[in-house]
C-alpha cells in the first residue's frame, strides 16, 4: 500500500508512532477524533447538572461489560465495595457487576438516552486498557461529566486536550467519593463550566472535519 502511494491517518499520536516506527517517519499523519455533528446537536439540547443528588453516581460503559479489556471488573468491584459511598451505574450488555448499590441499564442504543442519563452523573469511570482515541470520553467531557481514567495512552491522549489526566486504582477508589464540582476540580482543576467550555472545543467534530478536508484538498 506504501509503494502505491497510500496515506495513512491515525486518530490518535501512539498510534500514528507505532507505525511510524514500522513503516518510516511521517507515514502516518495524525487527525484526533471528534465528536459527529449529530451527538453534537445532542449536546447542545442538554441542560449540564452541576450536582447530583445523594451519593456520587459513577457510570460504567462498555458495549460487552465483561470484557476486562474494556472494563477492568476488579477496579469496578472495588468501587462497588465502598458501599454507601458510591453508586456504580453501568450501561453495555452482560453486566456482571450486582449489589444494592448498582444500577444495570443495560446497552443502550439511543445515543440521545445515553447523553441524557451521563448528565444526571457525577463522573464517568474509564478503564479500558485497547482503546485508541475512546469517543465516549469526548463526549462525556462535553456536557460536563468528569472523566476518572486509569493510566492509558489512550485515555492520557484525550484527557490531555482538556487539561485532565489518569490515575492509579487506589487514587480511583478516592476520588470516586467526590461530588461532581470536586471532582472536576481535583482532575481538571478547573470548575465545571470552565473545563466543559474547554472540552467542546477540544473534541468538535468541526475541527476534525475541517482537517480532514484539508488533507483531502492536499492529495
Amino acid at each position: 500500500m506504501l509503494a502505491l502511494g497510500c496515506q495513512f491517518i491515525s486518530p490518535s499520536q501512539h498510534v500514528a508512532d507505532a507505525f511510524n516506527s514500522l513503516y518510516g517517519d511521517g507515514r502516518c499523519r495524525i487527525i484526533n477524533n471528534g465528536i459527529d455533528v449529530a451527538t453534537e446537536a445532542i449536546l447542545a439540547e442538554l441542560t449540564p447538572l452541576t450536582a447530583t443528588a445523594g451519593k456520587p453516581k459513577i457510570a460504567v460503559v462498555a458495549h460487552d461489560l465483561r470484557y476486562d479489556g474494556k472494563t477492568n471488573q476488579q477496579l469496578v468491584r472495588d468501587i462497588i465495595a465502598l458501599g454507601e459511598a458510591v453508586e456504580v451505574h453501568t450501561f453495555g450488555k452482560f453486566s456482571p457487576f450486582e449489589g444494592k448499590n448498582v444500577i444495570n441499564h443495560g446497552f443502550l442504543t439511543d445515543k440521545r438516552q445515553l447523553m441524557n442519563e451521563l448528565n444526571q452523573l457525577d463522573a464517568l469511570l474509564f478503564s479500558s486498557r485497547v482503546d485508541n482515541y475512546p469517543l465516549i470520553l469526548c463526549e462525556a467531557l462535553s456536557i460536563g461529566v468528569p472523566v476518572i481514567a486509569t493510566h492509558s495512552e489512550a485515555a492520557q491522549e484525550v484527557l490531555q486536550k482538556s487539561g485532565g489526566r489518569t490515575f492509579g486504582s487506589d487514587e480511583v477508589l478516592q476520588l470516586v467519593t467526590l461530588p461532581k464540582a470536586e471532582l472536576a476540580q481535583a482532575v481538571f482543576g478547573d470548575s465545571l463550566q470552565a473545563f466543559r467550555d474547554r472540552s467542546r472545543k477540544a473534541y468538535s467534530g468541526q475541527q476534525m472535519l475541517e482537517e480532514y478536508v484539508s488533507f483531502y484538498q492536499s492529495l
